[in-house]
């Protein structure tokens, strides 16, 4: 039984792990950044967060020229040099060949931005010199904080746009940015797995889903308009 246990063990640890690097894989990290959104609600200050987004900056001449297995001892240097800076609440994957993914549960904006710039100089800080040759290693941070609810998708896109921001403005930087239009936000609504008052006051549509669902028979006839205790609820869920 116990070898089975292992056994099971090990094969859970290898699909969420990325073998290379120690991090978590690109569905493992979704999957418990998605969980920590939903279970935030319940929490008394965890409704705010950071994900930041990090690229290896021009990453493809590190294999050009010195090969793939000095690629991945890069890689996995980066990956260390993530963690070091990281609290154990936060959640780190590698979500492509040379990206990588951080959430920060419960943070302002100065602190993600403050995370942010620690990773970059942290990475800066590394030794890394393949065939003896000192080569630097740099990366652009992107990121985005939240103080109300979204989903990973929309949380995802507003922090690769900062990413595309860092880029423009030159590699080896940093740019986070707080969520401010929320509103505009074509995923605000879409909440799974429970049923909550809508972060959106103005979805009329969600608003009379939910209204059908809760009230009883005679609340679609004309008991609302009588029966004050059966009219439909102010507040609204997504579907």
């Amino acid at each position: 039984m116990r070898r089975m246990s292992f056994a099971q063990d090990q094969l859970a640890r290898h699909a969420t792990t990325d073998d290379l690097t120690g991090l978590l894989t690109r569905a493992a990290f979704i999957q418990e950044v998605e969980e920590e959104l939903a279970d935030a609600r319940f929490a008394e200050d965890g409704m705010r967060g950071t994900l930041l987004i990090i690229d290896a900056d021009d990453f493809k001449s590190v294999n050009d020229r010195f090969g793939h297995d000095e690629g991945d001892t890069a890689l996995q240097l980066l990956a260390r040099a993530i963690r070091s800076v990281l609290r154990a609440a936060d959640r780190v994957g590698r979500i492509g060949g040379e990206e990588f993914a951080v959430f920060l549960p419960a943070t302002s904006p100065f602190v993600g931005e403050a995370v942010a710039e620690r990773i970059r100089v942290a990475v800066n800080k590394l030794e890394f010199a393949p065939q003896g040759q000192r080569y630097p290693l740099t990366v652009t941070v992107g990121g985005a904080t939240y103080d109300r609810y979204l989903s990973f998708v929309d949380l995802f896109r507003l922090a690769d746009q900062q990413l595309y921001v860092a880029k423009r403005n030159g590699r080896n930087r940093t740019a986070v940015s707080p969520i401010k239009h929320y509103e505009t936000l074509p995923a605000a609504c879409l909440i799974r797995r429970r049923s909550w008052p809508c972060p959106r006051p103005k979805c009329r549509s969600s608003r009379r889903r939910s209204a059908r669902r809760r009230l009883p028979r005679g609340c679609r006839s004309g008991a609302a308009a009588t029966d004050p205790s059966q009219r439909r609820p102010r507040w609204c869920s997504a579907a």
